[in-house]
């Protein structure tokens, strides 16, 4: 049973007048509700960061890609020949 179940259930017993019950399943109700919140948020957040992660590997590939053009263009500007001035 989870905790909004055994919330439920707490606040069924509490209306036989135990006011204790009451506050008690009014507690496990909210602390359930923010655990569901803190699990969707943490969700979201996990969404975010994946798609983060996904630009940036991204961005990671055509830098290498650029660096090894660079590469190419170095060792092109290499191979030329030098023209001496006299």
């Amino acid at each position: 049973m989870n905790s909004a179940q055994q919330s439920k259930t707490d606040a069924s017993t509490a209306t036989n007048g135990n006011l204790d019950d009451a506050k008690t399943a009014m507690k496990q109700a909210r602390k359930a509700n923010n655990q569901a919140k803190d699990a969707k948020n943490a969700k979201d957040d996990e969404n975010n960061n994946i798609k983060v992660i996904k630009k940036l590997n991204e961005k990671i590939a055509e830098k290498q890609q650029l660096l090894a053009n660079l590469d190419k263009q170095r060792m092109i500007i290499k191979a030329l020949p030098v023209l001496r001035l006299q």
